[in-house]
């Protein structure tokens, strides 16, 4: 009896020991550029770093050094190749990630990691090593990769993984779960002034000026929008354009620079280029504009419409779920640079309706896109995950579950 009651103040002292500790997570970035996906990953390592201690798997680039200040850097894992890659990197690739897996599992073990958090769905080999390791993986998926066979991949992730958290309801089914997976959904958000800066003028500028923020990659149909800047001209609006993001596809890049020189917008058009705060380039706009053809985490949009910004953007992947056509922006077919500049045309001859779906823009934004909202989600599933939070009903695996 006294042996008994012994072992379980021993077994109690070190459990209160153990919670007061932070307990290891591994946290693995596809990248450390100056992209959407890979800021929403600092802020989540910032908040999660007061909770957990924080081993950052990330490769270079110019945010390495902004994580490093909230854990421990390690060895980045290997990524899917873009679409259209060679066999040859496929091969290299897969190669990487049977490498990086094992290497992984070793590191998880030897620091007794008790769960591995991924910000992407191209990196397949911490899903792997947390298998290896037997400890719970939360992948977190922002977006589908331009892999031919990035639907296998995320099918493999849905079966491996312990917890898939989507942004976007269109995510979920590429994830083809098992029986013990949980599917949450749990939409990227942004921080939202009460007050956005927006001018007190009813007005646009003369002449009114667009924005298009992304990488200069087909995706973000830049190509698009400067076919419609050209049909506004055409119609003797003299618009200017701003295209703001890295050179991602250089070839595209080079397309677009070439229609810009072909159509005499030279004088019009603006390549910004990458840049570390997006905020100025989105004071100087009127509207903002987004022509995707492929979009699912639009913070872009929330970020414009939280400052009050008209936006225009196709209606593809999450795009719908932050702008409401006619209410908070309009809507329009992706690969239509007419309907684009229809769009413009309608905002510039009404800005005081464009300004009040701007201002409602900003408080459905504000209600369902805060990022507060975003983090306590996420810091939920980690902890129920550890046991840190009571399972319940919650935890009902196979189906998709709105978290926030």
């Amino acid at each position: 009896m006294t042996q008994t009651l012994s072992a379980e103040l021993h077994f109690g002292a070190n459990r209160e020991r153990r919670a007061a500790k932070r307990r290891p997570i591994l946290f693995v970035i596809h990248s450390a550029k100056l992209g959407g996906a890979e800021r929403m990953a600092l802020l989540e390592a910032a908040h999660l770093e007061a909770r957990f201690e924080l081993l950052l798997s990330l490769p270079e680039g110019p945010l390495r050094s902004r994580f490093a200040a909230h854990g421990e850097l390690v060895d980045g894992a290997a990524t899917l190749p873009l679409w259209g890659a060679p066999p040859l990197r496929w091969a290299r690739s897969l190669a990487g990630t049977l490498r990086d897996s094992i290497a992984m599992a070793r590191l998880i073990r030897r620091r007794r990691v008790e769960l591995v958090l991924t910000n992407s769905s191209v990196c397949l080999a911490p899903v792997i090593a947390a298998k290896l390791a037997r400890v719970p993986v939360v992948v977190h998926a922002r977006d589908v990769p331009k892999s031919r066979l990035a639907p296998l991949v995320m099918a493999l992730q849905g079966k491996l993984a312990t917890t898939v958290i989507v942004i976007a309801d269109g995510l979920a089914p590429y994830f083809r779960t098992g029986r013990r997976t949980r599917l949450a959904l749990i939409p990227d958000g942004i921080s939202v002034n009460a007050t956005p800066r927006v001018e007190e003028s009813g007005t646009f500028g003369s002449p009114p000026h667009l924005c298009l923020v992304g990488a200069i990659d087909p995706r973000k149909g830049q190509d698009v929008a400067v076919v419609a800047l050209a049909q506004l001209h055409a119609r003797g609006v003299p618009a200017t354009l701003d295209l703001v993001g890295r050179e991602l596809d250089v070839e595209f890049a080079a397309t677009v620079h070439e229609q810009v020189r072909a159509s005499g917008l030279h004088d019009a058009v603006r390549f910004v280029g990458e840049v570390e705060d997006i905020q100025p380039h989105l004071d100087r706009a009127d509207i903002v504009i987004a022509p995707s053809r492929g979009e699912w985490t639009p913070l872009v949009l929330m970020e414009a419409l939280s400052q009050e910004k008209p936006v225009i953007a196709t209606d593809v992947g999450g795009v719908a779920n932050v702008v409401h056509h006619r209410q908070s922006g309009l809507l329009i077919c992706p690969e239509d640079p007419k309907a684009l500049a229809d769009a413009v045309m309608e905002l510039v001859s009404n800005p005081l309706v464009a300004r009040a779906m701007a201002e409602r823009g900003h408080a459905h934004v504000a209600s369902h896109f805060r990022v507060e909202q975003t983090l306590d989600g996420l810091s939920r599933e980690i902890e129920l995950l550890l046991g840190s939070e009571p399972v319940s009903s919650a935890r009902e695996p196979g189906r998709l579950r709105a978290v926030i």
